[in-house]
């Protein structure tokens, strides 16, 4: 997936490949609205090694127009762990970052049978950084016999991107 990335320095072009699962509850108002709740663990991939993982949740407004057609729009919330840099002496260095924004989808609700159903969407979040700690471990004395580390943390950089919404959602109707 290719992420527009906001910093100090500008906007970058970053990729990824994220390897993931969403699991969702939709809580029915009405026959035309729900409130959707969803768990979307996955795993960031950067040159073949996993150095990224991520726990994103959202509480979303479902509201269903002609045709089964729905717009989705509601509050996303990401904790994410992830390798941020290798370290001279060996090792790396981890971030710690939440991040908290909007989300908008577009889709349509395809029923198979009276309960079983697809989804499919289309939109986009805005991610804003609320948190965001790098952890980092130096030796104190390389030249010492017993090389003694020292693990420090420091505020990462604010940081401000889009993401793609991208719903493939089956569904069961429970009532």
């Amino acid at each position: 997936m290719f992420t527009p990335v906001l910093t100090d320095e500008g906007v970058e072009l970053f990729s990824v490949a994220a390897i993931g699962t969403t699991l969702g509850y939709d809580h029915k108002i009405s026959d035309s609205e729900s409130i959707e709740f969803n768990f979307k663990p996955r795993i960031h991939i950067f040159d073949g090694d996993q150095d990224a993982s991520e726990f994103r949740s959202n509480v979303n407004y479902k509201k269903f127009i002609k045709y089964n057609f729905y717009t989705s729009s509601g509050l996303g919330f990401n904790y994410i762990k992830s390798f941020s840099s290798w370290s001279p002496y060996g090792g790396g260095d981890y971030a710690t970052i939440l991040t908290i924004g909007p989300n908008l989808s577009f889709g349509r609700r395809t029923m198979f049978t009276k309960r079983f159903f697809l989804d499919f969407g289309l939109g986009f979040a805005f991610n804003y950084t609320v948190y965001n700690r790098i952890k980092k471990t130096r030796p104190i004395d390389l030249e010492a016999n017993d090389v003694q580390f020292t693990t420090s943390t420091e505020s990462g950089p604010k940081i401000y991107y889009f993401n793609h919404v991208l719903t493939f959602q089956f569904g069961y109707i429970l009532k």
